[in-house]
């Protein structure tokens, strides 16, 4: 059905009251959901419609004839599908919160039946959870352990852990289909939740992840469930440390991991590397463009092979890819599990509130290629040019930057003007081996500057990759020898170029084959 903002409720309810008709609950269940998921302003009035028997919805009815004349801003689930919670520091703090609400002791007899409902909990401005109505404790959704307690539930994790995980779950993405809660067959997608939770657009450190698999620890995987919640609230707490060591006032470093190639296919540690300096905003930006460089990266990575080793990644300037290149792209991805970095074109967000300056890591999570994760990383600092626009370009929220850890090294990127941030730049010294910063800049003197500083700063590669206008792209490393730490270089405007360039991220990290520079002071290689 396609409906329209001029429908009225009553339309709604009418249609929905017809269609909930049929014995069929699975259908019922899939038609309330796309209600929820398209018209989030309508679903609280719609759902009093919703029958009994359907647990994951019956809160919101509930609710519905219960908050009369109270505010419903601190509504955690409210606060969940606004995005409050998408943050790294912000989702640890709602994790603390969720582990201090279920020890309480007038909340244990609710939390061991797993009847934990983000819909009957409010947060107030410090964090702290309550439930909206203490006397009337809302159901547990339809998929919870409170309603199938059976082999789907893995014996050692604990009735809370569930809701708590979904919860948490719908925290890091935002959406809706989050907070819904599953069916008990749907707990098998559930293995492997970060990277589930990568390719739902959650933006959290490995760390969190590992804390949503094992409170959604299913049976028949090896993770191993919380037994209590202090155990929980442990590695909630040592989350919170590891934040504290890779994070800044700025950003904060979210982890990925490439998947571990066989022994045996791994040759050398030589880095392949090709750079596309191709046109970027404000020249037109086409697929055919992106297809013209891909294929030339095909030709390079056929004659990488035939020498025993392949291309690791391709990198694309700033504001050069258009969103129809994305399946492109993934499909390169997916047929040649070559990592890209890929500026994407100037967007406007659906609400028409705000534009979109994104850098897109394309990231194959197994052997095969055919699982991948694009992983957005908006612009951190705007420059005024882009806050000039209308709609504008507005900072990052959440502000990350994506750490992709691969067998021959780690890699971070960061989006033109975020290189004259020093507390950026600090904050990934000593934690990659190479840095790649898309760029779309005309004043290429300063940015070579900044390459020649940086590299040796950073103790570790440092790779520019700039649009075909203004050229000016480089790859530097701070070797002994002059003709050494000049990688790769190409100046002039108006260069369309693809080129492929070899490194060794690990030589500055242990021992190399060519005479490296003194360490600068104070340097440390951190985890």
């Amino acid at each position: 059905m396609n409906y329209t903002n001029s429908v009225s409720v009553f339309s709604w309810q009418a249609h929905l009251r017809a269609l909930l008709q049929p014995m069929d609950e699975r259908r019922r269940v899939k038609f309330l959901r796309a209600i929820l998921l398209r018209r989030n302003d309508l679903a609280l009035e719609l759902m009093d419609a919703a029958p009994g028997e359907l647990f994951e919805l019956a809160a919101f009815r509930d609710v519905v004839d219960l908050q009369a004349g109270r505010s419903k801003d601190g509504l955690l689930y409210r606060r969940i599908l606004n995005g409050e919670f998408r943050s790294p520091r912000a989702w640890t703090r709602l994790a603390f919160q969720l582990g201090r609400f279920v020890i309480m002791a007038k909340n244990k007899p609710l939390a061991s039946r797993g009847l934990l409902n983000p819909f009957a909990i409010c947060a107030a401005d410090d964090g702290e959870l309550s439930l909206l109505f203490a006397d009337r404790p809302m159901p547990a959704y339809q998929g919870y352990a409170a309603q199938r307690k059976d082999w789907f539930v893995k014996s050692n994790t604990q009735e809370w852990a569930l809701p708590v995980g979904l919860i948490l779950k719908a925290a890091a993405t935002g959406r809706a289909v989050d907070l819904l809660g599953m069916t008990s067959a749907g707990r098998f997608g559930l293995a492997g939740t970060f990277g589930s939770l990568l390719r739902s657009g959650g933006k959290l450190p490995k760390p969190a992840g590992s804390i949503l698999d094992r409170l959604l620890a299913w049976h028949g995987s090896k993770i191993e469930g919380y037994r209590s919640v202090r155990a929980f609230l442990v590695d909630v707490s040592d989350l919170e440390k590891h934040l504290a060591r890779n994070s800044t006032t700025n950003a904060v470093i979210c982890d990925v991991d490439m998947p571990k190639e066989a022994a045996e296919r791994i040759t050398n540690d030589v880095f392949n590397l090709v750079i596309c300096q191709i046109p970027s905003h404000p020249e037109v930006v086409d697929d055919a463009m992106i297809r013209r460089a891909l294929s030339i990266a095909r030709l390079i990575l056929e004659q990488k092979g035939a020498e025993g080793n392949t291309v690791d990644l391709v990198v694309f300037p700033e504001l050069s890819v258009p969103t129809a290149s994305i399946r492109t792209l993934c499909r390169f991805v997916r047929q040649t599990r070559t990592l890209v970095l890929a500026g994407l074109e100037l967007r406007i967000v659906p609400d028409q509130s705000r534009r979109l300056n994104e850098l897109m890591w394309i990231v194959p999570l197994d052997d095969d290629g055919q699982h991948l994760a694009t992983l957005l990383q908006e612009k951190i600092h705007v420059t005024p040019g882009e806050g000039a626009l209308r709609p504008p370009v507005v900072q990052a929220n959440p502000a990350i930057i994506w750490r992709i850890n691969g067998q021959k090294g780690r890699l971070a990127a960061i989006n033109c003007y975020e290189f004259t941030d020093l507390l950026i730049r600090d904050l990934l010294r000593g934690r990659v081996e190479g840095l790649v910063v898309a760029a779309n800049n005309q004043d290429v003197t300063t940015f070579d500057n900044l390459v020649e500083s940086t590299h040796f700063d950073l103790f570790s590669h440092v790779i520019l990759v700039n649009a075909e206008k203004y050229g000016g792209s480089a790859v530097r490393a701070p070797y002994k020898e002059r003709w050494d730490r000049r990688i790769f270089d190409i100046h002039g405007s108006n260069l369309f170029a693809v080129n492929v360039c070899s490194l060794n991220l690990r030589d500055f990290r242990g021992p190399s084959t060519k005479e490296k520079k003194s360490k600068p002071a104070g340097f440390v290689v951190h985890p």
